[in-house]
């Protein structure tokens, strides 16, 4: 935000680059606390699974429709559906790994994050099959 104030022509281009590195980030702190656990995380994802799954689907849904209740457009809508399913797995992980030193707490927030990227791209498919009005 710092950088598009100063320079928004700045930040237009390195949103792309940004996108791609905070990606990979993701993947290799998910992929890390994984193999860290690996040998308990299937039995972590049957016992979390369902309860990840049903916290993501409820929070894309309500951070889609709520706002659209009162009338905040649709595009914005999708912003916020997305922004809020897509919770911060990553730092959570983080704190359960580095923070707290237990590595077993970074199972949940794993797993979420697993299923969140599922989710979230049938949730952007769904929401723009319509045309997203300004």
């Amino acid at each position: 935000m710092f950088i598009n104030y100063l320079n928004p022509n700045i930040s237009k281009r390195l949103e792309k680059p940004v996108k791609i590195l905070s990606a990979i980030f993701l993947v290799v702190i998910i992929v890390g606390a994984i193999v860290k656990e690996r040998a308990q995380f299937m039995e972590s994802f049957q016992q979390v699974g369902l309860a990840c799954l049903v916290f993501n689907v409820l929070s894309m849904g309500v951070g889609y429709y709520l706002p659209s209740a009162f009338n905040v457009n649709r595009k914005q809508s999708i912003a916020i559906g997305m922004e809020i399913g897509i919770h911060n797995g990553t730092l959570a992980i983080y704190i359960a790994l580095s923070v707290l030193g237990n590595s077993v707490m970074s199972i949940p927030p794993a797993v979420y994050s697993i299923i969140m990227f599922f989710i979230a791209a049938i949730f952007g498919y769904l929401v723009n099959r319509k045309k997203v009005d300004e």
